[in-house]
C-alpha cells in the first residue's frame, strides 16, 4: 500500500506503507526501471527536500559557471550525505541541470 504525497516531474511521490520508503513512481510512458527510490524514510525525504530547495534557490544567484557547478556539486553531496541511495536518484539530479 502506498500513500501519495504529491507529484514530481509528472510522476507521483508516494510513501510505502510497510517500509516508509519514499518513491517517485514513473509517469505514463516513462521508463519503468528508472530509480524509483528517492529516500529511505519520510524524515530523510523532508531533510533532502529542504536542502534541495535551498540549493536550487542559490543557483540563479551564482555569478559564474564555476559557482553554479560548485552549488550543484554541494546539493548532490548533501543529498547523498543524508541518504546515499535516494540521493543518487535521477529525480533529484535531473532538474539540477535543466536550466542552468
Amino acid at each position: 500500500m502506498y500513500y501519495q504525497l504529491g507529484t514530481w516531474l509528472k510522476g507521483r511521490i508516494v510513501v510505502g506503507g510497510d517500509s516508509g520508503t519514499v518513491y517517485r513512481l514513473p509517469a505514463e510512458g516513462e521508463d519503468e526501471d528508472s530509480d524509483p527510490e528517492v529516500a529511505a524514510s519520510l524524515g530523510q525525504f523532508v531533510a533532502m527536500l529542504q536542502n534541495y530547495v535551498l540549493g536550487r534557490c542559490l543557483l540563479p544567484m551564482a555569478s559564474s559557471r564555476t559557482e553554479r557547478e560548485d552549488i550543484r556539486d554541494e546539493i548532490e553531496n548533501m543529498l547523498t550525505a543524508i541518504d546515499e541511495d535516494g540521493g543518487a536518484s535521477q529525480a533529484w539530479t535531473y532538474t539540477l541541470y535543466d536550466n542552468y
